[in-house]
């Protein structure tokens, strides 16, 4: 099993997917850990390697890397 369906598995909070747009017009997913206490940062799981042209086209990738690792954690 790898790392990831490894952190997916760990019950510390929900997993959540996040676009973000450092520079004009170059969207970046990234899935993220919620912790339980609101003080905590969240934790980065996974993360787009390179850019997206729109905000919808990073957040389809997104939801589709958040379904292999929970298709991968069910194994």
């Amino acid at each position: 099993m790898n790392t990831l369906a490894q952190a997916y598995r760990q019950p510390d909070g929900p997993l959540a997917v996040k676009v973000r747009e450092p520079s004009l017009g170059l969207f970046y997913w990234i899935v993220t850990r919620l912790t339980p206490q609101e003080t905590d940062a969240e934790m980065r799981i996974e993360s787009s390697d390179h850019p997206y042209p729109t905000h919808e086209s990073a957040l389809r990738a997104g939801v589709a890397c958040l379904k292999a690792l929970r298709s991968e954690a069910s194994l």
